[in-house]
């Protein structure tokens, strides 16, 4: 196999190729960088193009060079039929073609032509999204070396760097290294919290380089401990060891080992430990196990989730409410009785039994201490019937909060309040159906709360006034992660010419994540390592992140910019194709949901999806219909209905791009196609009735970007009748510009404006004419 070698002579001119070939583009064109005439030379003359590395470095620059679908069918059909020589009527993972490859692949040369290989495997799953070749190659060199490649720790931890799919491939190869217990405990955890499988048997699939004879890892993980490991079991041991038997449904172990804990501690056990043994008690049937678990735990943790299950315990045993206040509650947690907990399990009890005696008794022993605080309507809220909870808190004094927690619970009625107005819950609340209802007056600038202060975001959003509004923001002080739970609020309505973007912070957050959990495995910390790694990926799929990759994307490309995030993009988006979207919104904000939803495409997934669509269909088009994009646009569209309304413009530019897809090869047509686009619906008969300032901006821009867009395609610029069509059409599109501004500003005129609010409309009209 002598000719399917590399040559360590060759390494730096092959670092450069592969470097060239995976090089993230700078430009939605096609990019004009071309490989050297010496690395030309290099393929084509000093090596006679006859060794497997080079044939295969050839082809894969043949596709960087040309990401066409057809170009890639072509390139595809070249690899399979004359370079591995594959069995065309198969699959390229079929025993014959496995056959076929392992005979091909160097494997008794030095590891560099196998990392080689490996990489321009890897690349072609990147460049057109055909993962077949990187997972036969995977799974023979498995079945053909073993582990003589060896666990690289350093390889690993760079993967950690949200690196989506090379990170799940280097969860199962770490697993191969099986001197690591625990970690490989905590990666198989981690790899079930990624719902990478469901059963045991899924997992065993996984690992494609266990054979079927074998015991599976599991088994061989469970067969490696001894009774006596378990003495030695540090906490975070013990942690993941329990989570993991909790996972194979082996309960009594962890009630045992947990129990052990409990009494060494005195009830007082780590909160992962005490998650961990109330899962496995509900699994359990053995009353009296359970009722020392629960009692145990309680001695030392005033824990309300612990509280309710015994209490349920105790009512599935027969007990009477009586009892179980007077025998158990009052005596044997005598400590804990004046707590909120304490007192809240009484009015549960009220709720568990308020069939047989038709009363609350305990409800004032919680009110006489909490009837002035805000914890009331989310604690009583779904155990006390509203007409009895109204009752028994008008007894109480009068004062702001016990107030406003009559007047939510009255259906928003003032009633007769008398310190109502005074509360700061019931103004927030009024100026969020004010900004609701679209009375977009300015608001109360006596306030400072915080919550004041996202409202008086959204109101500056509302008018188009981005500047105003990232000053608030920034006075909020919002930092690290909290960036993915508000920054969606935040919106930059008319494109300006900025490099820099809080896109550029996203990304670095998620890289200093990558950096934490390579930290918890230095340190052995293995009990954290699965919540942040889930953590890592529910931020990088999380809804913010899209909105603000799809806003960042756009007000890029307005401006020609090069900088894009094309391919951290296509990696967010095939990771939500596999494990959805994540809401990582603050929950703890209420806000008017109608006006954040005119402005805010992330709070509904299947507009959300449609706008990833959009992009993706932009992406194709701008890659003359690359097959990766075909086959992402194919799983997308499973995500969204297809009842089209071409008054809205997403469906409009949808529409368009969709249109265009079918064309482009075709100059004649494309100039056929610009002629006869219908500008009415989007243009034309826009009714600025009912809209907020926002909406005016921003139907004119949507409108001008799609058309931006397309002129930025190579062909648009290099191809003289289409250049000078493009530019009719943009020229046509911009004579709309005095009649939106004009709307703009007569919206404005009912509203409020102080002075720099006035600064800001005036910089928005100038900068809508520059456009």
């Amino acid at each position: 196999m002598q000719h399917n070698r590399a040559h360590h002579d060759d390494i730096n001119v092959y670092g450069r190729l592969l470097q060239y070939i995976g090089y993230d583009e700078d430009t939605l064109d096609q990019n004009t960088t071309v490989i050297s005439s010496n690395d030309k030379k290099f393929l084509t003359t000093k090596n006679k193009n006859n060794n497997l590395v080079s044939k295969l470095t050839s082809a894969l620059i043949d596709i960087k060079n040309d990401t066409s679908s057809n170009n890639i069918n072509q390139v595809f059909k070249h690899i399979n039929q004359d370079i591995l020589k594959l069995e065309l009527s198969e699959s390229i993972d079929s025993p014959t073609n496995k056959m076929i490859l392992a005979n091909i692949i160097p494997w008794d040369d030095s590891r560099l032509s196998l990392t080689i290989i490996e990489s321009l495997f890897q690349h072609i799953r990147d460049l057109t999204g055909n993962a077949e070749y990187f997972k036969v190659f995977q799974y023979l060199r498995i079945k053909k070396l073993g582990m003589k490649r060896g666990f690289d720790e350093d390889e690993f931890m760079n993967l950690l760097q949200y690196k989506t799919f090379d990170i799940l491939e280097a969860l199962k190869m770490t697993l191969s290294d099986k001197g690591k217990k625990f970690w490989s405990m905590t990666l198989i955890l981690s790899m079930k919290s990624l719902n990478m499988f469901n059963t045991l048997e899924e997992f065993d699939e996984l690992i494609y380089w266990q054979s079927s004879s074998e015991k599976s890892l599991i088994d061989q993980l469970l067969n490696s401990f001894s009774k006596n490991d378990y003495k030695t079991f540090t906490e975070n041991e013990l942690i993941v060891y329990t989570k993991f038997m909790l996972m194979i449904k082996d309960y009594n172990t962890v009630i045992e080992l947990i129990e052990k804990d409990i009494l060494a501690k005195s009830g007082n056990i780590n909160l992962y430990l005490k998650n961990i043994v109330v899962e496995a008690c509900e699994n359990i049937e053995d009353c009296g196990i359970i009722e020392k678990i629960y009692y145990s735990l309680l001695i030392s943790l005033n824990d309300y989730q612990v509280l309710r299950k015994y209490v349920d315990f105790l009512i599935k045993q027969g007990k009477t409410k009586v009892e179980i206040v007077e025998n158990y509650l009052n005596i044997k947690f005598e400590h804990f009785t004046n707590t909120r907990n304490f007192k809240l399990i009484k009015v549960y009890l009220d709720y568990k039994f308020f069939s047989k005696d038709h009363e609350f008794y305990y409800i004032d022993n919680y009110l006489k201490c909490y009837y002035n605080k805000p914890c009331v309507y989310p604690d009583l809220l779904n155990l006390v019937p509203k007409d009895i909870l109204i009752e028994h808190l008008m007894k109480y004094e009068s004062c702001p909060e016990r107030d406003f927690t009559l007047y939510k619970l009255n259906g928003c009625n003032e009633m007769d309040l008398p310190t109502l107005k005074q509360s700061i819950d019931y103004k927030e609340h009024q100026l969020s159906q004010t900004l609701n209802e679209f009375d977009l007056k300015q608001i109360d600038e006596s306030e400072s709360t915080y919550k004041f202060k996202l409202l008086k975001m959204i109101h500056l959003n509302s008018l188009g006034m981005y500047s105003l509004a990232k000053k608030v923001y920034v006075d909020l002080s919002i930092k690290n992660v909290q960036q993915a739970g508000l920054n969606y609020l935040l919106n930059d309505i008319i494109p300006n010419n900025q490099q820099c973007s809080d896109l550029d912070f996203s990304f670095d957050e998620l890289e200093n994540y990558g950096y934490v959990l390579t930290l918890t495995l230095q340190k052995g910390n293995y009990s954290k390592f699965q919540g942040l790694l889930k953590f890592m990926f529910d931020l990088g799929n999380s809804n913010v992140m899209m909105y603000k990759q799809l806003h960042f994307i756009q007000k890029q490309r307005f401006f020609g910019n090069n900088k894009n995030y094309r391919t951290q993009f296509i990696n967010t988006v095939l990771s939500m194709l596999r494990f959805g979207i994540s809401d990582t919104k603050d929950p703890s904000l209420s806000l008017p949901d109608e006006l954040i939803n005119r402005w805010d495409f992330s709070s509904d997934t299947e507009i959300l999806w449609k706008n990833i669509y959009l992009e993706v269909l932009i992406l194709k088009a701008l890659d003359n219909g690359s097959l990766k994009y075909e086959y992402i646009l194919s799983l997308i569209e499973q995500k969204f209905s297809h009842k089209s309304n071409i008054n809205n413009i997403l469906e409009w530019q949808i529409e368009f791009f969709r249109e265009y897809g079918l064309i482009a090869n075709d100059n004649a047509k494309v100039v056929d196609f610009l002629k006869a686009i219908d500008f009415n619906d989007v243009l034309e008969n826009f009714e600025c009735e009912d809209k907020i300032p926002y909406e005016i901006l921003m139907r004119y821009i949507d409108v001008l970007k799609t058309i931006k867009t397309l002129s930025s395609i190579k062909k648009f610029q290099n191809n003289k009748s289409l250049k000078n069509e493009i530019k009719n059409v943009l020229t046509f599109v911009r004579s709309y510009c005095e009649s939106f501004k004009n709307m703009y500003i007569n919206q404005m005129n009912d509203v409020s404006l102080n002075d720099d609010m006035k600064i800001a409309m005036e910089s928005n009209i100038k900068q809508l004419k520059m456009l």
